[in-house]
């Protein structure tokens, strides 16, 4: 503290806040791109099941038209 009751900030003092700051800012950084890197790999996943879904949906339309062809 100065004499005034003030607390008095360095620059060395500064620069350190300022790496921290800077560290705490790359990690949140990395947490957030693996956030994203498993939500990406989900999206993928329902893109696929849905891509599944579709195609069997198509297909029993299919069998079930060609039924209802042949039995008339």
């Amino acid at each position: 503290m100065s004499a005034d009751g003030e607390a008095v900030v360095t620059v060395g003092s500064l620069l350190e806040e300022l790496a921290r700051r800077e560290a705490v800012a790359r990690q949140q950084i990395a947490e957030i791109r693996e956030q994203i890197a498993a939500l990406e790999s989900r999206l993928e996943d329902e893109h696929d099941r849905l891509s599944r879904l579709v195609i069997t949906r198509e297909t029993v339309e299919e069998i079930l038209g060609e039924a209802a062809d042949n039995s008339i």
